[in-house]
């Protein structure tokens, strides 16, 4: 499939998006708010989920570390977290590991989202993390730069994601 190509936001065509791994991870310790808001629009026709392996492998590493502490158990059980890999693995489109685009030296981790946004043409990557939100701000010498290069990708939180999609951006 050409990932390339010019976006559309007709009705009739999902919103590509690309959420971080902690978004998936609040979501599943929360069961409601907008981390949840989020994932429940996975499958709905609203939107259509990029990931890759390397992403999933990384929201079970932290999954499993963090069943392993008490303040998180038993809400974190081996079951709940090995359903919700199957469940995410069956509603998102799974990529291969996309070809290295943008360099974030704040986060290094990072990148793996900014890259497979790019690749796959999505209008939003989804997350709380301030190193990858700070990528929007003009006044910011990197944010200018990605804003450059990347004009038709959007970083932003749960609240204000939820928010463009109900007022049809």
């Amino acid at each position: 499939m050409d990932h390339q190509g010019p976006e559309t936001d007709s009705p009739s065509e999902p919103i590509r998006v690309v959420f971080d791994a902690n978004l998936f991870i609040q979501a599943l310790l929360s069961g409601r708010g907008p981390a949840f808001a989020c994932f429940e629009l996975i499958g709905t026709g609203a939107i259509e989920l990029y990931l890759t392996e390397s992403i999933l492998s990384e929201i079970e590493e932290v999954l499993r570390r963090l069943s392993r502490k008490a303040k998180y158990n038993p809400y974190l059980s081996d079951e709940v977290i090995s359903s919700f890999l199957v469940d995410t693995r069956a509603r998102a489109q799974i990529e291969p590991e996309p070809t290295h685009v943008f360099d974030l030296a704040r986060d290094k981790d990072d990148e793996v989202y900014i890259d497979l946004a790019i690749a796959v043409g999505a209008k939003y990557l989804t997350s709380r993390d301030k190193d990858l939100l700070d990528l929007m701000k003009q006044d910011l010498p990197q944010g200018l730069d990605f804003r450059v290069r990347f004009p038709a990708l959007t970083i932003i939180d749960p609240v204000d994601f939820l928010r463009d999609l109900r007022t049809g951006f």
